[in-house]
């Protein structure tokens, strides 16, 4: 999923398209992007925008409101 350095895998090349339609509205309209990608694979969160060797715990929490968020995680915000 996320391939090499030369040979980006569907990951890399997602967030590169994702930022790049980003770049090309934001001259006549404001964008904020706040994102991260985890998948569960064997019970285990593992986070895909950072390094493989990163040794983080993910844990999936719910917030004051009810909803749910992922603790540790690498987050992108872009503006």
């Amino acid at each position: 999923m996320q391939g090499t350095k030369e040979n980006p895998g569907i990951t890399s090349r997602s967030i590169d398209e994702i930022f790049n339609c980003i770049s090309s509205i934001k001259i006549n309209n404001l964008v904020n992007v706040l994102c991260y990608m985890v998948e569960i694979y064997q019970d285990n969160l593992i986070d895909l925008l950072t390094l493989k060797d990163n040794n983080k715990k993910l844990e999936i929490k719910e917030g004051l409101n009810g909803t749910n968020y992922i603790q540790n995680v690498t987050v992108i915000f872009y503006i």
